[in-house]
């Protein structure tokens, strides 16, 4: 294979407008405020750096040990060359790149960020998570995966909205719903992906129907773990522990402790949630049909428009079957065309979700399925779902109640085997870690 070749001299001119040029367009990279901070910061750093103004491959005095042999390759050269091929082999990237790391090693982020802006994305880029007052915003690259909302005024309780697939497909509805494109039913209920209860000791949180100053509501204490990104061999993971408070008017019905994981995979994006809630004094979970996990998902995706089916682990399809049945899991997805950067065609994709209640939590759940694009895994409505006797779950001072659930958000080629059981089982080995 060839080394890429010494750069040919140029007038001092020449050499100043190549230098500024892309610094200018580092700045301007800089100011966007689409990009996460830390490639914001990155891209500052570079576009004011001396050592990048002497147009030597960023090349200080502590680095300026390599051999004659082996001809430094300016940083421009490298973003020029990888950018405008976005189609030579990641071999033969990554070969560019170890050479001129070998003069500048310090940029590699910089380098992969700016390959990423020009649609080159790395398949492993991990994930990073921004933190807000009220939410956590999570991307991968420049592609946003979802937003953790843990304070609304109108929705009083935690909730996950803006939930993509990994080829960057919106899984989730608007939030809140456009009017014109999205239905507008269940505004206040139906966020994306959230775990609620219609019946705790008698108080509702799950509608949010009440008014402001009345409703019942679930307070984000504080982040017992706080928001972290973790690599786990070629995944990386943001994970975190929040306190969540259930308050009723002026008195506290329970506490929750909630491990949220959202892992990025070779399968798409694994959601685990891991929830346990304990009291002061007893507390029960009541029986209905709003109880439990639930996802609302994107209107392309939905089986009323025409283009989402569900499916169930006993092979059932879409609300008349899959309605009130317990299943080991159910998945809720549909058919839909992305276009690409390089082609003017439309592949189609099958994109979803796929909800999986943990094996070991206390019983098997029902699905609360709907055409329009709701899913609940319900373990509590044996009542709403069978008529059999009412089912209510106490829990005593110094008892642990714990409920766990999964979410895949996935695509895959038409042409691709999506095995919906091997996921649900790496689900199950994932939470027990």
């Amino acid at each position: 294979m060839n080394r890429p070749q010494s750069r040919k001299k140029h007038s001092k001119k020449e050499a100043r407008q190549e230098i500024n040029a892309p610094r200018k367009k580092l700045a301007k990279k800089a100011m966007d405020s689409n990009m996460p901070i830390f490639i914001r910061q990155k891209l500052k750093y570079f576009a004011t750096c001396a050592d990048f103004r002497d147009n030597n491959g960023c090349q200080t005095g502590a680095s300026k040990q390599s051999d004659e042999s082996s001809p430094a390759i300016p940083f421009v050269s490298l973003v020029t060359f990888c950018s405008k091929n976005p189609c030579s082999s990641a071999f033969i990237r990554g070969q560019i790149f170890a050479r001129w790391l070998h003069v500048c090693p310090s940029a590699l982020i910089v380098a992969a960020c700016l390959l990423r802006a020009e649609g080159s994305e790395p398949a492993s880029a991990p994930l990073t998570v921004e933190k807000h007052a009220d939410r956590l915003i999570i991307h991968r690259a420049e592609t946003p995966v979802a937003t953790y909302i843990f304070r609304d005024d109108v929705i009083r309780r935690p909730y996950f909205a803006h939930v993509h697939s990994p080829s960057g497909f919106q899984v989730t509805r608007n939030h809140p719903p456009q009017a014109g494109i999205d239905p507008t039913d269940h505004d206040t209920m139906h966020p994306g992906i959230w775990l609620a209860f219609g019946d705790i000791s008698g108080h509702d949180f799950w509608r949010n129907k009440a008014p402001v100053e009345k409703m019942n509501n679930v307070e984000h204490v504080e982040f017992v773990q706080p928001p972290a990104v973790k690599l786990d061999g070629a995944d990386s993971f943001v994970t975190f522990v929040a306190k969540n408070r259930y308050v009723a008017g002026d008195k506290t019905i329970c506490f929750e402790s909630a491990r949220h994981t959202i892992r990025a995979t070779p399968r798409g994006y694994l959601f685990v949630f891991d929830s346990q809630f304990s009291g002061s004094e007893p507390f029960s979970f009541g029986d209905q049909e709003e109880m439990g996990l639930g996802i609302r998902l994107a209107t392309p995706l939905t089986v009323k428009t025409g283009y989402g089916t569900i499916t169930n682990s006993e092979g059932r399809h879409n609300e008349k079957e899959v309605w009130g049945r317990p299943a080991d899991w159910c998945d809720y997805g549909g058919i839909v065309a992305t276009k690409t950067a390089t082609s003017d065609k439309e592949p189609s994709l099958r994109t979803g979700l796929l909800l999986v209640p943990h094996p070991q939590n206390f019983r098997p759940s029902w699905f609360h399925a709907r055409d329009y694009g709701l899913l609940v895994a319900n373990p509590f409505g044996q009542r709403a779902f069978t008529k059999g006797p009412a089912s209510r779950i106490a829990v005593k001072p110094g008892e642990t109640f714990r409920l766990r659930y999964g979410v895949w958000s996935y695509s895959a080629n038409l042409d691709a085997k999506l095995d919906l059981n091997e996921m649900a089982s790496e689900y199950v080995r994932q939470a027990e870690n």
